[in-house]
């Protein structure tokens, strides 16, 4: 019996081994992509892996966490500790990285606009009805969709309550703006020759009257490489004209401390919400990752923001936002 125990513990410890070494291989790759990802440019035959894993950072450090505590338990504390000591090292440079390039809620500012953004799935029209339902709910100035053709059948009704200025035909329904505020100018461009008129700007008085951007876009998925990198290279100098208090929404497949967004905010100057709020995919609710953002500039700030249409059959979460603006004086 001492002989087949000794035997037993033997074949024990070593698939014990075997399984601390199958963990702490897989867990280390992880901890790697997560603290490196974001450093390797679009441009390499691996920038592609690089862009899909950066947006996924806290996701691949709390499993880090969490594979740790397993190894802590099949006996092997100092890999675990290690282990904790690097993801917590990682989570501290995301924090650091993100507080830099964002900005907190001002809820005690007053509203100058509400704005509802939403990506409503292109192939989502048996739901249009209940859209147009929960966004004259929202009680929103102004109304911004993306893969917009999903909403079409819906538009007249929006239209006895808002100003529809964005054409929405059957090849052609990328972005559509809807507002009852005043608008001034309003236009759309290309940020690449595949998906063309996925960029959108409106130039609007506020309930104040004063004057404002909004600047809507759907970008590419991140890892297309060659089309992403030009989509971000075109909206920085998008973004760089506009001379006025900007909200600038949009799904842009890409959480706030990715490479390609912070390289985005930190070229002009925007700000995402310190807060980040979960949008894909729309099930996760708020542990979705958070690629449909609202980014402010030239003293524009968040007053509020929360999520919009989760039960309206998008796999993203929208946006309502409240909208603060800069002291100004009517002329």
């Amino acid at each position: 019996m001492t002989k087949h125990k000794a035997q037993g513990e033997q074949r024990d410890q070593h698939w014990s081994g075997v399984l601390i070494g199958l963990l702490t291989g897989w867990l280390a790759l992880a901890l790697l992509c997560a603290l490196g990802a974001r450093y390797i440019p679009s441009e390499t035959p691996i920038g592609p892996l690089g862009r899909i894993v950066d947006s996924l950072a806290p996701w691949l450090l709390v499993i880090v966490c969490i594979g740790a505590i397993a190894i802590w338990g099949l006996g092997a504390r100092r890999i675990a500790y290690a282990l904790t000591f690097g993801a917590l090292l990682g989570a501290g440079d995301l924090v650091r990285l993100h507080h830099a390039h964002s900005l907190p809620l001002v809820p005690q500012n007053d509203v100058a606009a509400r704005v509802v953004f939403f990506n409503v799935l292109r192939v989502n029209a048996a739901y249009a009805d209940r859209i147009a339902t929960a966004v004259l709910e929202a009680e929103a100035d102004v109304l911004v969709f993306t893969e917009a053709a999903g909403i079409r059948s819906a538009l007249p009704r929006l239209a006895r309550h808002y100003d529809i200025l964005s054409s929405c035909t059957l090849d052609d329904c990328e972005i559509v703006v809807a507002t009852r505020l005043p608008v001034r100018r309003h236009w759309r461009l290309s940020l690449n020759p595949v998906w063309p008129g996925r960029y959108v700007v409106t130039e609007l008085e506020a309930r104040n009257g004063q004057p404002f951007f909004i600047a809507a876009s759907h970008l590419v998925k991140p890892w297309f490489s060659g089309i992403a990198g030009t989509e971000i290279r075109r909206l920085r100098g998008q973004y760089d004209w506009l001379n006025l208090p900007v909200l600038a929404v949009g799904d842009f497949n890409a959480a706030p401390w990715s490479r390609q967004i912070t390289t985005l905010l930190r070229e002009t100057g925007m700000k995402a919400s310190r807060r980040p709020l979960g949008t894909w995919p729309a099930a996760a609710g708020n542990w979705g990752v958070p690629i449909d953002l609202a980014l402010v500039h030239n003293g524009t700030r968040l007053a509020a923001l929360s999520p919009f249409g989760e039960h309206l059959n998008s796999n993203h979460r929208g946006l309502l936002i409240d909208l603060s603006l800069p002291e100004f004086e009517a002329p």
